[in-house]
Order: structure tokens, then sequence, then C-alpha cells
């Protein structure tokens, strides 16, 4: 349940979007600290809730871009260079978040990692003898990651 509460500050209207859930749903305890948003503009909770969730999406794929792609600082000289890195960076948080919605929905964090399942997979092997593209055999690992992913077996 949340409710809207206007607070006039000097000529502004402030709107206040107060929750007695906690995250998982259930009633919060009165007794302690309510999370509150509050806007000048924003006078539905739903809309406020929504904004605010859209928001934290955003930072967490910026706070992935810069961690766990190692983008931390761009360390560029010019701006072109910039934009370029910023795009890998983007593309490459893309089929992050591919695999990952792939691996919470096969259940694969329950036997490895993002960074294993990357690891069993950069151990491929291709050779080409004559011409002929040769693919070592597939681990058993290897295999259950194509499954799951739905990708046919390569030759």
């Amino acid at each position: 349940m949340a409710y809207i509460a206007q607070q006039k500050v000097g000529k502004h209207t402030l709107y206040e979007c107060v929750t007695y859930r906690n995250a998982n749903g259930q009633p919060r305890n009165k007794r302690k600290s309510v999370g509150k948003i509050i806007s000048n503009h924003v006078t539905q909770a739903n809309e406020a809730i929504r904004i605010y969730r859209e928001k934290d999406v955003v930072e967490k794929g910026f706070q992935r871009l810069k961690n766990s792609l190692d983008l931390g600082r761009l360390r560029v000289h010019s701006e072109n260079n910039m934009q370029n890195k910023v795009f890998v960076g983007f593309v490459s948080l893309i089929l992050l978040s591919a695999i990952h919605k792939v691996m919470m929905d096969e259940n694969l964090y329950k036997k490895l990692s993002m960074k294993k399942l990357i690891m069993v997979l950069a151990k491929l092997k291709l050779q080409f003898v004559k011409g002929v593209r040769v693919l070592f055999p597939l681990t058993k690992e290897q295999r259950g990651i194509y499954e799951a992913f739905g990708i046919q077996e390569p030759m």
C-alpha cells in the first residue's frame, strides 16, 4: 500500500510517496522508518514507485559497466574514442544481461558463476587442418551450457 502526501514548502507543493510494505510485499512494522520519495511533479504513488525502479535499473547498469566490465575511468583523449569505448561497453552489457537471464531461467547459477561459464566456453579449441575446420570434442560442462542456451552443438 502506498499513498501520496502533499506538503506546501513556500510557493512549491511537494508530493511525498510513502509505502507501508517491505520489499517482499509484507506489511512493514510501523515503528520502523518508512521509505520516502519526494517530488515536485509526480502526484500518483504507483507512478513514483515505477520511476524510482526505472532509475535503479539504470544505476545498476552503469555500476555493471564500471565494475563488471572494467570500464572504470575512460582515460581517453578524444570524444570519438570515448563514444567508441562506451558503445562497446553498452553492447557488452546487453550480452551480459542476456546471458544472466538465461542463467536465471535455466538455474545455471546453482552449478557455476557467469565468470566460470565464460571461462569454460573460452576453453573451446578450433583448428584448421588443410583448410578443414576441426573442433575439439566438447566437455560435458560445455554440452550442458550449449543445451541450456538452446544452441546446437558446433561440429
